[in-house]
């Protein structure tokens, strides 16, 4: 079983170069790092915090410079964690404000962005769907409780974290609510390009 996933990889791996593949830094995207980059851009839009990347129309999470981060089908690591991202990252972490500026003026976003947390509060949510960070969450959970602060849960309580698991749920598997993140970070990266001006 394990050598036929190993050729079924190879062979993808191969359809994926012809395709047009970059170089040795581009590659197949490990399984569930999509969606791990997917909850996590939920919790920031649950938080209030500006998302990091710009979900393109391809599907693909791309830096607000253009380059690749992670899509369900690939990746590059210099566009996830490379230091020209580490540098935006920071801009962003530097300028909380900006979010909040992105969506005062723009009050088509913020009805929007209410719109997609609505669609998470109504979804249809598998009972047994569990966030792809879920073991780490786990654990963190049972050290808060015994006391044991080496590692604790990434989340502030129960309701967070439920909350990030529908709207995780619902941005991997409604195309609507994809479509509205897209257009929320495409409208915040073409208010910021205005806001810089030429």
């Amino acid at each position: 079983m394990a050598s036929m996933k190993r050729r079924l990889d190879r062979l993808e791996e191969d359809r994926w170069r012809e395709g047009g593949a970059a170089d040795e830094e581009t590659g197949r995207a490990p399984d569930g790092f999509f969606e791990m980059e997917m909850e996590w851009i939920a919790l920031h839009l649950l938080r209030g915090i500006e998302p990091t990347f710009t979900l393109d129309g391809s599907g693909d999470f791309v830096t607000p410079d253009g380059r690749l981060a992670v899509g369900p089908r690939r990746m590059d690591i210099r566009g996830l964690m490379g230091p020209a991202t580490a540098a935006l990252q920071e801009e962003l972490a530097n300028t909380p404000e900006r979010w909040e500026r992105f969506l005062t003026a723009a009050g088509e976003a913020a009805e929007l962005l209410e719109r997609l947390l609505e669609a998470a509060e109504d979804a249809d949510v598998l009972q047994d769907y569990r966030d792809p960070g879920h073991q780490w969450h786990d654990h963190g959970e049972v050290c808060d409780r015994l006391g044991q602060h080496e590692f604790g849960s990434g989340f502030v309580d129960t309701d967070e974290r439920e909350a990030t698991r529908r709207l995780t749920w619902t941005l991997m598997n409604d195309p609507k609510a994809r479509e509205m993140l897209s257009d929320l970070t495409r409208w915040r990266d073409a208010f910021l390009a205005d806001e810089e001006g030429p």
